[in-house]
This record gives structure tokens, sequence and C-alpha cells, in this order.
């Protein structure tokens, strides 16, 4: 469906909600600033960080710093009311901007809307639509022309449906089904593709209030590849970036109880790793760079949550890796593979009216 058709309908909805749905009708602000560290923005490997820090082939780089301290800020519209079901429904529209200090060619930004419907107060679906106008990845060599290094960015639109069922005091079950459509500037479109995912999870409530999370999702995505060209004879390399994946994911969180604040601290973490396996049907000597190629991506993250006078403050830490092995050998391990880290904190305030 078309980004714009499906923002108008959302609009509609919430629209007729305000004229109609009088009921019980709530609205919220929301407004979330983000400050944090990047230490590698571009997914840089070691020996492409070590080659950038030279100055050496300098055509491919077109960021001032390999690092950066970003801000963002996240704006959020929400209206409760109980319009058409009876039940309550909550409907956002939300708003992202972050900007980079050094490396502008790396700010982004977001909008979209969800809708959630409850239909008890142990069941409700949830839909949301985001776009993403641009994201920058890096500059790389073109299948178009081998001899320039070209923008490699793309936008992106991002669905999501969501069922939640409580099915005790202590157990929540989810299931989501998540569709991406990626569309590259005209040096990539190979590239463009739509990915499915699957996606099931369980959150148990300690007495203690302490909270688990385990999901696994399986994800596919499907490249345009060769269909990417109408004169495949033009072409001498095809490359092929479609991939299954597993995805693990865990996460913990407790309470912790300290007589300074007024109200407990809440202390937790996230662990995901992701086994991804690219599907190239090209040769090896076509596709070095996805054929036989299996990458093995973990992150790990944990924060530190507080409030404090209407305000929530948040402190985080993250780090991820990728490790890649394949069938081409050592060039697409050292190039492929890296890690970063972000380290920052977020302050978040509501406005009711």
């Amino acid at each position: 469906m078309n980004k714009k058709i499906l923002l108008l309908l959302c609009f509609l909805i919430i629209f007729v909600t305000l004229i109609f749905g009088k009921n019980k009708i709530s609205y919220r602000n929301e407004i979330e600033i983000k400050n944090y560290y990047n230490s590698n923005i571009i997914n840089l490997s070691e020996s492409q960080l070590t080659e950038f820090l030279n100055s050496e082939n300098q055509e491919k780089y077109h960021i001032k710093t390999a690092d950066d301290f970003i801000t963002s800020l996240r704006y959020e519209f929400r209206i409760k009311h109980s319009f058409p079901f009876g039940h309550t429904q909550i409907d956002k529209l939300i708003f992202k901007r972050s900007i980079y200090y050094n490396n502008e060619i790396k700010d982004n930004s977001y909008f979209g809307a969800e809708i959630r419907q409850y239909f008890s107060r142990n069941f409700n679906i949830t839909f949301k639509y985001f776009y993403y106008p641009k994201i920058y990845v890096n500059h790389y060599e073109s299948v178009l022309d081998e001899d320039n290094y070209h923008e490699f960015s793309y936008s992106k639109n991002y669905y999501n449906s969501i069922l939640r069922w409580k099915i005790s005091n202590n157990v929540r079950l989810d299931y989501q089904f998540k569709f991406s459509q990626f569309f590259h500037n005209g040096y990539f479109t190979e590239y463009d593709a739509n990915c499915f995912e699957s996606v099931i999870g369980s959150k148990i409530i300690s007495t203690e209030n302490s909270k688990l999370y385990f999901r696994y999702s399986y994800k596919i995505s499907k490249a345009q590849a060769e269909k990417a060209f109408e004169n495949l004879a033009e072409i001498d390399e095809i490359k092929d970036p479609s991939y299954e994946s597993n995805i693990y994911y865990f996460s913990f969180s407790t309470p912790i109880n300290l007589k300074i604040f007024s109200s407990p601290l809440k202390f937790s973490s996230n662990v995901e790793f992701e086994e991804r396996f690219y599907q190239s049907n090209q040769a090896l000597e076509i596709d070095p760079y996805h054929f036989g190629r299996n990458d093995k991506i973990f992150e790990v993250e944990s924060f530190l949550k507080c409030s404090l006078s209407g305000i929530k403050l948040k402190l985080f830490y993250k780090y991820k890796t990728r490790k890649t092995s394949s069938a081409a050998g050592n060039f697409v391990e050292e190039d492929k593979e890296y890690s970063k880290y972000e380290i920052g904190f977020t302050i978040e305030k509501k406005f009711n009216f």
C-alpha cells in the first residue's frame, strides 16, 4: 500500500475518533530526548577503520569522523478512547529526528502511526506503520559504475501487527508479523528488498515484579538481484543479498530499591543473537560478498531507569558485533566484521490534557 494512502488512513481513523468518539477521550503528548555517543557510525571493519584514519582511499569515505555524538528528538501524540468497539483503543502519531554533531550525512528521521485495540483487559491487537525517508549507509562501487564510489542509501516502509494475550497475571504471549520494504538509490537497486519476519514471544512477571521476556524470530529478506536490471547483458556482476535468519532475544528487568530515591530504580538488560544465512545463487566469483556467507550478529544492552518529578531518566549502554564466515575467504570476513558501542541517556516527559 502506498505510504501516503496508509498515513492518510491512519489520520482519518484518528479524525473520526475525535468527531464521534466523545466518551472518555484523553489526549497526551510525549517528548523524548536522547543523547548518546556511537563509536562506529557506519559499521566500519577494523581494516576499513585503519584506512579511514590514515586518510587512504579518501573518495570512498564521506564521513568526517568514524564516531560521533547524536541527539534525537521523538514526539508522540496519543489519543485514548473507546470508539468504535466499546473497548479501549489507543491511537498514536509519532515523529523522530536524529542529528549527528559531525556527520550530517547520517542525519535521519522517521514518522508513522500506531493503533492498539483492546478487546478485553487480557487481549489486544496493535498495528504500526513507519516511513523512513532516507538512511545513509556508506559509499560503495556500483555494478553500473565500478570506477567510482556512489552513495549507498535507502528509504524504508515498515509495517508491524502484534497480538498480545495475557493468559494469567504473570504470563503474557505475543505474536508479531513484520513486513519491511527497502528502496535503494539508483546505483544499487539490486539491493531493493521485501523482508518478512514472524515473531513469537512470552513475558513472565515474578512476584517481586521482576520480568523475563523471551522471543524468537524467523526472517526472510528477498532482494531484487537480477530482477532490478532490464538488460542483464550489460551487467558483469549480479549481487544477491537475499538472506534468511534466526533471531533469539532475551530480556530481564527488576526494580532496585534505594532509600535516596522516592521511587525504585529499574534495571534491565537484553541480549539478541542473530544467525544470518545469505541465499545468493550466483557463482562465487560473481557474487563473493554474498555467496556462501553466514553472519553471526550479537547485541547486548543494559538500562538503568528512574523517575524524578514526573520526568523519566534512562541511562544505557549497548554493544554490538558481527562475525562473518565466507566461502570467498578472508577478504570478505575482514570487510564485513565490525564492533561498536553506544552510551548515553534519554529524558522523557509526558503531558496530559
